[in-house]
């Protein structure tokens, strides 16, 4: 190697380094932001729905469609416990795949495309978790919401 190609790898591995230490912090905030609001609004939704039941609605035992509340009901709590493992799985995630970064800025010999596809494959299955956690929130505040307006008006 020239001392111009290991002055340009050195860049290369120091501007890598900061990409990781930025991109840490980024992925961090957001996920950290993203749970809360998904447990802040699932939890909201749960609580909210006793209150309707309670003081809106008055007489439980009479409401019609019972089981459009329990698919409700179900779906938040699922999103309340996958959004829990999905915060574990992705710390676990982020830890391996800064030790890949970190093994191949320690020794360059190492493939790192190999590394490469399996950070990608380890975003794509959080990705895969978050919208699931979308899925099952959409699907609870949705069947609150028809379930009380059934119910409004009888």
């Amino acid at each position: 190697m020239t001392e111009d190609e290991i002055d340009l790898n050195k860049e290369y591995r120091d501007s890598l380094k900061k990409y990781c230490e930025n991109l840490l912090e980024i992925i961090n905030k957001s996920n950290e932001q993203f749970e809360k609001q998904l447990s802040f609004i699932s939890g909201g939704a749960l609580a909210l729905s006793f209150i309707v039941i309670e003081k809106v609605l008055k007489d439980f035992l009479t409401t019609k469609c019972k089981w459009i509340l329990i698919v409700g009901w179900s779906s938040l709590v699922i999103t309340l416990l996958l959004n829990l493992y999905s915060h574990k799985r992705a710390i676990d995630y982020h830890n391996r795949s800064l030790t890949a970064t970190n093994e191949f800025l320690a020794d360059p010999e190492i493939n790192f495309e190999d590394k490469e596809k399996e950070i990608e494959n380890r975003k794509k299955r959080i990705e895969r978790m978050n919208n699931y956690c979308l899925i099952f929130l959409s699907l609870g505040l949705i069947s609150l919401i028809v379930y009380t307006s059934i119910n409004l008006y009888v």
